[in-house]
């Protein structure tokens, strides 16, 4: 009588449960790849993982094999077979499925992401390297990770640069350049945390430095005279304290005092800055009034400008949207679905992320130092704020007084 040994998939459902579940079958009586059948009904699970269930020495275990089907479906063969020699009295070196267990790059994924997790990094952090990681082990397959190379490393990025699009007979790249850098160094961090240091930073492709891209004084003047009370806002909020997305949308009103014109932003039950830590903020003349009044006419609101969790109130869509009513697209872009910047809301060069570069550039030529930039704006370093400012007008009037006030005095030049 051959060994029984069922296969199993765990979706992750909307109520946050993961049970064990049987796959889905389809024509043929095939199992469907990325469905299962929870309480009779099919439900979608691409990317979950798929297990053996079986009996070993008088207990049932759930053997976790990896999002791949074919792979599940081998090694499920894999383990009936030994289980049918060893009831045959066969000797078996070692079991097929539990030799290598904790080796596969699957479980060092989940390991790591827990161990994320246990870290105390934020949701969105997680989520970043989960991407990358998930997408090396779609490339890859689920393999020991002690077998990856340098070469499968860098076969990930061309993979990812071979993402395209035809939209009106043109190609359009999935991945840029510099995301892609980005998720290289992401998985040699996970690599790294296993020991295992197969490519070196100087080893990543290397990414073309883009200037810094900040709003212009007559495309805010533009803006905000298309933006109507509660964007206008919150654009003006965003721009005049230089805060994050996710900072703006978790500021309550007890973070707030305005008559110290000061706001605190700190860590929040469901929600951490990025760096965990606590930091103050003024809050410019010209947002007070305004605040008052927004304060006077919701006195039983929680939240400044958002709710800290609906994502309806998203300000990165109703910004895109008051610039292309604006005229302030670049009428260039075009996205990775096709989607022309010329045609709606979607140009590439509208972000609210802009606001922040352009708060840290007002206020760097307003005379304010990088180590007074780096404290308002929360990072741990100076190095990123650099990377925020705008480089000065080369046609500026003011540089070319401060130009030739350098050399008025300068005796070498002679006559």
């Amino acid at each position: 009588m051959s060994a029984t040994v069922t296969l199993y998939i765990r979706p992750s459902l909307p109520d946050g449960s993961r049970p064990y579940c049987r796959p889905a079958f389809g024509r043929n009586n095939k199992i469907k790849a990325g469905y299962a059948i929870h309480k009779g009904v099919e439900v979608p699970c691409t990317g979950s993982d798929y297990y053996l269930r079986f009996r070993q020495s008088a207990k049932h275990i759930f053997q976790r094999i990896g999002p791949d089907l074919a792979q599940a479906q081998q090694a499920r063969l894999r383990q009936t077979k030994a289980m049918d020699a060893i009831a045959a009295g066969v000797q078996v070196l070692a079991n097929p499925i539990t030799q290598k267990k904790g080796e596969f790059v699957t479980e060092k994924v989940q390991e790591y992401l827990i161990y994320l997790e246990g870290m105390g990094r934020a949701p969105g952090t997680i989520e970043n390297y989960a991407l990358p990681l998930s997408n090396l082990v779609k490339h890859l397959g689920n393999k020991p990770l002690a077998s990856i190379t340098k070469g499968d490393v860098l076969s990930y990025a061309q993979a990812q640069r071979e993402r395209v699009k035809v939209v009106d007979g043109q190609p359009i790249r999935q991945m840029a350049e510099s995301t892609i850098r980005l998720h290289l160094r992401q998985i040699r961090t996970f690599l790294c945390h296993f020991g295992h240091d197969v490519i070196k930073n100087k080893e990543l492709p290397k990414v073309t430095e883009r200037t810094p891209d900040v709003y212009t004084a007559n495309q805010l003047s533009t803006l905000f005279a298309n933006a109507n009370g509660e964007q206008y806002l919150h654009f003006a909020f965003l721009l005049g304290t230089g805060l994050r997305k996710g900072e703006g949308e978790n500021l309550q009103w007890t973070d707030l005092d305005l008559d110290a014109k000061l706001m605190t932003v700190q860590n929040k039950k469901d929600w951490k800055t990025k760096n965990r830590k606590v930091r103050y903020v003024p809050i410019p003349d010209h947002l007070i009034s305004a605040l008052l009044l927004k304060r006077e006419k919701t006195p039983d609101a929680a939240y400044v400008l958002g709710n800290g969790k609906n994502p309806d109130t998203e300000v990165r869509y109703k910004l895109k949207r008051v610039a292309f009513a604006a005229g302030l697209n670049c009428g260039q872009c075009v996205g990775r679905t096709g989607r022309k910047c010329s045609e709606g809301p979607w140009c590439q060069k509208v972000t609210l992320h802009k606001l922040r570069r352009s708060y840290a550039t007002l206020l760097h030529g307003k005379g304010v130092s990088i180590r007074t930039l780096q404290m308002l704006l929360g990072h741990s370093s100076p190095v990123p704020i650099m990377r925020y400012l705008a480089p000065a007008d080369a046609l500026d009037p003011q540089l070319l007084v401060s130009l030739n006030a350098s050399f008025k005095d300068a005796a070498y030049l002679g006559d």
